[in-house]
């Protein structure tokens, strides 16, 4: 009797210790610790940068950034594989806003499985860069967002179509972004007119056009995607879904 009550009383204690090391387990191996810094590289006498970071279950709040200030916060992914943070930048009439990290993201979320992940996010005058690791130098920075229409100021509406297909009116707010893709008819004569909107200025040209010197000129048999890029300037081109800022060309003014 008195042998079968200290297995009973073992038993339970045992359970919970295994628990715990496997907790402990899952937190430092398993589930590797990920760091987000973000820099201001903006000029010297200009304005602040505001970031503003949260997940679904975090929110960090405001910072202010002065050139050359920096700021970083750490976490672990949830237990599904499923944490999402998600920043907002603005910086004096300009603003952007993205997904900073995403589990198997092809930028940030995509280290290598039981690895520390580290990511460094840097706001320009240019956009904004991304690099991996704690110590990057300066041409492992990657230009990936720019610094679009500016904030506060009349929303973008923008209208494409084809002759078989509306793609209907799409309202964008600067930063944000909206895609749609397609195949080509059989006699690849598919050709898709945009119009853009922007308070009372406006343009309306081809976005796509088959053997077209900008977007339609991608080889044979090989996927195409191509960025159009609205800022207060005009409106720019570039081929290939995550372009550098070097790569856009700009087409078109503003009527």
């Amino acid at each position: 009797m008195a042998y079968n009550s200290y297995s009973k009383i073992l038993l339970p204690l045992f359970v919970l210790s295994l628990i715990n090391v496997m907790q402990i387990t899952y937190a430092f191996t398993l589930n590797p610790k990920y760091t987000l810094r973000f820099v201001s590289g903006l000029p010297q006498n200009t304005d602040s940068v505001k970031v503003h970071c949260q997940s679904k279950d975090d929110d960090l709040g405001d910072r202010i950034l002065e050139q050359g200030d920096e700021f970083e916060f750490s976490f672990h992914m949830n237990f599904f594989g499923t944490t999402l943070y998600h920043c907002s930048f603005l910086w004096g009439l300009k603003h952007q806003n993205f997904d900073v990290f995403r589990p198997n993201n092809s930028f940030c979320g995509s280290e290598k499985l039981f690895q520390n992940g580290y990511c460094i996010w840097l706001m320009a005058d240019s956009g904004i860069y991304l690099a991996l690791g704690s110590n990057p130098s300066p041409g492992d920075f990657k230009f990936l967002y720019p610094c679009g229409l500016p904030s506060n100021t009349d929303l973008l509406k923008v209208h494409c179509q084809s002759r078989d297909d509306d793609i209907g009116v799409r309202t964008l707010r600067p930063g944000d972004q909206f895609d749609f893709s397609f195949h080509m008819n059989l006699p690849e004569t598919t050709r898709y007119h945009c119009g853009f909107f922007w308070g009372p200025k406006h343009n309306s040209f081809d976005v796509f056009k088959r053997w077209h010197s900008y977007c339609g000129s991608t080889k044979l048999f090989q996927n195409g995607y191509c960025t159009w890029l609205m800022k207060d300037s005009g409106i720019y081109f570039a081929l290939g879904p995550n372009p550098s800022h070097g790569n856009f060309k700009f087409l078109h003014s503003w009527l």
